[in-house]
Parts: structure tokens; C-alpha cells; sequence
């Protein structure tokens, strides 16, 4: 994953992508739409592409579920891992409501990796807040809580 984000490697998303196809989330139902966590634009120009972005979209085509690229937008960068886990509950992570009817849509949030979840919550919240009304997450990492 560091490789990946830190080296500027794309070539690592297909491969886990797969290795999430192999432990897909437990539902009912499956989900009509995916989302992804968008980057900022600082960090797009950093890193040159955005993982949970790529990792929706190798996910989309192989699933047969359409992305909904508009469903949230970065309105800031906010540099969370910097933050301790207390503070990233708190602080305003950039994220707003995009330009999509999200009507009775089951959306799937991809993203990289899940910290604390907050992220994924206000996630949660602003595409509710379009419409959609089943929201899960599908995460490839998630850090170890600090005992």
C-alpha cells in the first residue's frame, strides 16, 4: 500500500482490486452505484492519481455496477494522518454533497484504507442526504485500533 500511494505506483490498484473481489461485502442486495472518496486537488498532483478512484473503477467494470463520479466532491485538503484519532473524528475532512439524484439508490463507498471511519461516515451522511437509501462501504485496508 505505501509503495502505492507514497511511490506514485498505479500499477498495484488492479491487484487490489482483485484481492477485494475475493471478499466482497455480505448484503442482501447488491449495490446499484459505486462512489468513491475523492483526493484534492493538492493531493492528485502529488500522487498523480487517486487509489480509492482506481480501485472503484476496476471494481465497476468488474462487477457491472455504473460509478457515480459526481456523488461527492472535495471542497479542501485535509491532511488526516497527521491527526490522532480523536482529532480526525472532529476536524472537517472537505467532503460535500455532489450534483447526483441518489434516489432510492443502494451506493457503495469504495475507498482505500478505513482509520477511523469518519471519512466514510460524513460519506455516508452527504450521499443519504442525496437520496440514496442504503449506503454501505467496501474498504481494501483498515489500520489497527490503538489498544
Amino acid at each position: 500500500m505505501h509503495r502505492c500511494k507514497e511511490g506514485h505506483d498505479i500499477r498495484m490498484a488492479k491487484r487490489f482490486a482483485s484481492l477485494m473481489l475475493t471478499s466482497r461485502p455480505l448484503s442482501d442486495h447488491p449495490p446499484d452505484t459505486l462512489v468513491f472518496i475523492p483526493a484534492s486537488r493538492r493531493r492528485l498532483l502529488q500522487r498523480g492519481f487517486n487509489l480509492s478512484e482506481e480501485l472503484c473503477h476496476h471494481l465497476s467494470k468488474a462487477l457491472n455496477i455504473p460509478v457515480a463520479p459526481l456523488a461527492l466532491r472535495r471542497t479542501s485538503h485535509s491532511e488526516q494522518r497527521r491527526f490522532s484519532a480523536a482529532a480526525r473524528r472532529q476536524s472537517n475532512i472537505g467532503l460535500d454533497r455532489g450534483h447526483m439524484d441518489l434516489t432510492g439508490r443502494h451506493v457503495m463507498i469504495i475507498d482505500d484504507v478505513m482509520t477511523t471511519g469518519s471519512t466514510l461516515e460524513q460519506a455516508a451522511r452527504l450521499l443519504k442526504s442525496q437520496g440514496a437509501s442504503i449506503v454501505g462501504a467496501w474498504c481494501f485496508a483498515r489500520t489497527v485500533r490503538a489498544v
